[in-house]
């Protein structure tokens, strides 16, 4: 399984665009992205042709149908159109038990335009990279923001558990604060098959962290605030992002 993760470090990276700033909250040193994505080299050869020199000289176990298909979902050339839904309402309804969730607030919808980038870093596990906002935001900012893959179990064909993190730089809705600024938002989800063969991030929910008192001590725990969908974004999509109060 370490052979294929490792694989889809090398396919992520061969498809990006333009390297983005080093992530500095991040433990772990961060090469330089890949250079910008491509359909092909002036030899010809495609971003799948140029997967074994990766490996030269090691047998690499062969990545999944399944996982090869989600990474081209994942990395697409637009980049996805990402609906965020945050207040008391929807924190609930996803079984949120935090403070936003025990208080009646208004709802705030967000609307992002985001593409993945992925770390060219050999050996990186899990799957990550960067998230590129395609047009800023008024609630949420890059850097930090990444993203991550996880396999769920060991014999997973793909890595279901998909998160992604961004910094807000403060939610309100009618002069009430959702969420503060500064605080990372985490968007998570599961990549699931859709019946058409296709692939949809289901049940996304967004997260922050709070600070809760067990025995004699302070923990910091992810409570839900709201719920969220990524959607592919098309070319002749209106590009609007916004927050309203409902």
């Amino acid at each position: 399984m370490a052979r294929v993760r490792a694989v889809c470090c090398a396919l992520l990276a061969a498809k990006q665009t333009a390297a983005f700033a080093i992530l500095t909250t991040r433990a772990t040193h961060r090469a330089p992205l890949a250079p910008p994505r491509c359909a092909s080299r002036a030899d010809g050869s495609s971003w799948l042709d140029r997967i074994g020199s990766f490996f030269a000289g090691g047998e690499v176990e062969e990545a999944t149908p399944e996982l090869l298909d989600l990474i081209e979902f994942l990395t697409r050339e637009r980049g996805f159109r990402a609906r965020l839904t945050l207040g008391s309402e929807p924190a609930r309804s996803a079984g949120g038990s935090g403070v936003l969730a025990k208080r009646t607030s208004g709802t705030a919808g967000i609307e992002l335009l985001v593409a993945f980038n992925a770390d060219d870093t050999p050996g990186y596990d899990p799957l990550q990279g960067d998230v590129l906002l395609l047009k800023e935001s008024r609630y949420l900012a890059a850097p930090p923001a990444f993203w991550i893959a996880e396999y769920e179990t060991p014999d997973d064909a793909f890595p279901s558990l998909w998160q992604m993190r961004l910094r807000s730089t403060g939610i309100s809705v009618g002069g009430e604060e959702l969420v503060e600024e500064g605080a990372i938002v985490f968007l998570s989800a599961k990549a699931e098959r859709t019946r058409t063969g296709g692939w949809n991030l289901a049940n996304g929910k967004i997260t922050v962290k709070e600070t809760v008192r067990f025995s004699n001590n302070i923990l910091a725990e992810l409570k839900v605030i709201g719920v969220f969908e990524l959607v592919p974004r098309e070319a002749d999509a209106a590009d609007v992002t916004d927050v309203h109060g409902v």
